[in-house]
């Protein structure tokens, strides 16, 4: 003999269940829905500006966690004049595969007083897969160079 079930009981139930079902991933902050976003594997970093023989010097190195399948480097100087950045000096360029230790490049201006800062720009593939092309920028600290440091 089959029992019957009240229809009061069968409605709780999915609704306990539909309550639980949506505060679990609130709760755990899981979410029902794959991340999607690109997971940044490389990064720029920048070892400060110093003053060399008449030279205002910056390194920037680049560093990936995974070595990507291409990657461009482009980097240079760049000092304010009024409100804008300026390119100072030649911008190198490296075509060079960056890992976890990374690799420097450095960039130097001719000295002159100022604000100055180092600039970089980053372009590529990732790792595959998925092989997503990236392209990102950075720039380093600021910092003042007088006309004592320059001569000196």
């Amino acid at each position: 003999m089959e029992r019957a079930s009240h229809p009061r009981v069968g409605r709780r139930w999915h609704t306990v269940v539909a309550v639980v079902a949506l505060t679990v991933p609130l709760i755990t902050g899981s979410s029902c829905v794959p991340d999607r976003s690109p997971m940044k594997v490389c990064d720029l970093l920048f070892d400060g500006l110093q003053v060399r023989a008449g030279l205002l010097v910056g390194t920037v190195i680049a560093v990936c966690d995974q070595p990507p399948q291409r990657h461009l480097l482009r980097a240079g100087l760049e000092l304010r004049v009024g409100d804008e950045w300026i390119e100072i000096g030649r911008s190198r360029v490296a075509d060079v595969i960056p890992d976890a230790a990374g690799f420097p490049v450095e960039v130097n201006a001719p000295c002159e007083e100022g604000t100055w800062r180092a600039w970089a720009r980053a372009e590529g593939v990732g790792p595959a897969p998925p092989a997503t092309p990236f392209s990102f920028s950075a720039t380093g600290a600021e910092r003042a160079v007088t006309l004592v440091e320059c001569a000196a």
